[in-house]
């Protein structure tokens, strides 16, 4: 079974998907927004 792990980085969060190419679905995917508004 071949995965892609595919991310999407914007400037105030990140994008992810994880894909079973050959069955060709989707296994996940979800997002995280701002992540580093606590960084100093």
């Amino acid at each position: 079974m071949k995965k892609i792990l595919s991310l999407d980085l914007g400037t105030n969060s990140i994008g992810w998907a994880l894909i079973d190419k050959d069955a060709q679905k989707i296994l996940g995917m979800g997002y995280t927004s701002t992540i580093l508004s606590n960084i100093k």
